[in-house]
């Protein structure tokens, strides 16, 4: 009767263990997905890069080619570059940023909103 008992027992701690370990796993899963989760969203570089090289081109046009050109050219572009890794720094937070080219699936594209918070610090 003993032997009866302490199986019993035995099987009830199994099944206790059991479920208590599905539920924790459901638990964690769902803590996880929902607090942990981050949006995807897309950025096309290429495409802001080219505007400001047009702007760079029609600001530089007429102007005679001379070392002071050439190093207010290079502080422009070294300004542009700081502010884009900037804006896609802080776009970054809380979400993943993706190049536009590598997504094949529909996700936010946030270029048109990079491009105009890069041209508001100008």
């Amino acid at each position: 009767m003993e032997k009866d008992l302490s199986k019993k027992f035995i099987f009830s701690i199994f099944i206790l263990s059991f479920f208590v370990s599905v539920i924790s796993g459901v638990v964690s899963g769902w803590y996880f997905s929902n607090f942990y989760q981050k949006e995807i969203v897309v950025l096309d570089v290429g495409k802001i890069i080219e505007e400001k090289r047009k702007e760079f081109i029609e600001k530089y046009r007429d102007r005679e080619a001379n070392s002071k050109m050439k190093q207010e050219m290079e502080r422009d572009i070294s300004y542009f570059i700081e502010r884009l890794n900037r804006v896609i720094e802080e776009e970054s937070r809380g979400r993943v940023v993706l190049a536009k080219d590598s997504v094949i699936s529909e996700a936010k594209d946030i270029t048109h909103e990079v491009g105009t918070r890069i041209k508001r610090v100008d």
